[in-house]
């Protein structure tokens, strides 16, 4: 009996080396990303096509998510910012496993925030303006908010058409010389830790509307990913983090008022 016993307790304590991971880091149960992409049109296309077929999971796989984490070069974001901004996704350096499965899950959970946001606030339409808070004294209220989602503009996103591709050159016009424009894409994309860093400006027709997407594409090997949907276009585009994509009738040239809108 005894025995038994003693074989019973090694097999648990054998159960729980492996369950946990011998180095105490713990076992990678989930993977986030996706296979990667040949190229980094193909990644932004893949995230286009995830809204389209609203396939948010489709569109969170077009990302790096452990890749990144474990390649992400932490001094080299606080040399970007030179401060540290309790926001950002990343707050541990790439030491150990342990901090490389936090990374993943801080990255994973803040662009996921982003994108779901700029779905939600795009549903509720121009009725919220984002970041206002919206007191609801009574149930008239509630029910008078609530008939804001009644409209179905979550179907627009399937009526996206002709993916394409423009160039950064053609988005920003004559707003950053090109010269500056790689330079800060340099910059900017030091953090990644990717062997290549790219901003990809993807349009799409919505009807009679224009579909814009502007995501920072990494290179890691021969795989590319989606390493975040802001990029240096969208900032000179003067684009807000919470809302990635636009759909528009009006040309980038026009934004200032489309910007104000969102």
């Amino acid at each position: 009996m005894k025995l038994f016993k003693g074989i019973v307790a090694l097999a648990l304590v054998c159960t729980l080396l492996v369950g946990c991971g011998l180095n105490g880091m713990g076992a990678k149960e989930t993977q986030y990303e996706g296979d990667g992409f040949k190229t980094a049109e193909e990644a932004a296309t893949s995230f286009v096509e995830g809204l389209r077929d609203l396939n948010f999971d489709k569109m969170l796989k077009s990302y790096a998510w452990e890749t990144q984490a474990e390649h992400y070069k932490y001094d080299g974001m606080l040399r970007r910012f030179r401060a540290f901004n309790p926001a950002f996704a990343v707050k541990l350096p790439s030491d150990n496993e342990f901090y490389v499965s936090s990374n993943v899950v801080g990255l994973h959970s803040k662009e996921s925030g982003l994108l779901y946001m700029a779905i939600s606030y795009y549903v509720m339409g121009d009725d919220i303006e984002f970041g206002v808070n919206i007191p609801l004294n009574d149930d008239d209220d509630i029910n008078e908010f609530l008939d804001i989602y009644n409209n179905e503009k979550y179907k627009d996103f399937t009526n996206i058409k002709n993916i394409r591709f423009s160039t950064p050159e053609e988005m920003i016009g004559s707003i950053c010389p090109t010269e500056e424009y790689n330079k800060r894409v340099e910059i900017e994309g030091d953090c990644y830790g990717a062997d290549e860093v790219v901003c990809v400006a993807v349009l799409a027709d919505v009807g009679d509307k224009t579909f814009y997407y502007f995501p920072t594409v990494a290179r890691y090997g021969e795989k590319w990913y989606i390493v975040s949907s802001w990029s240096v276009i969208s900032e000179f585009l003067g684009m807000s983090a919470h809302h990635p994509f636009v759909i528009t009738d009006e040309a980038p040239q026009d934004w200032e008022t489309v910007m104000k809108n969102n």
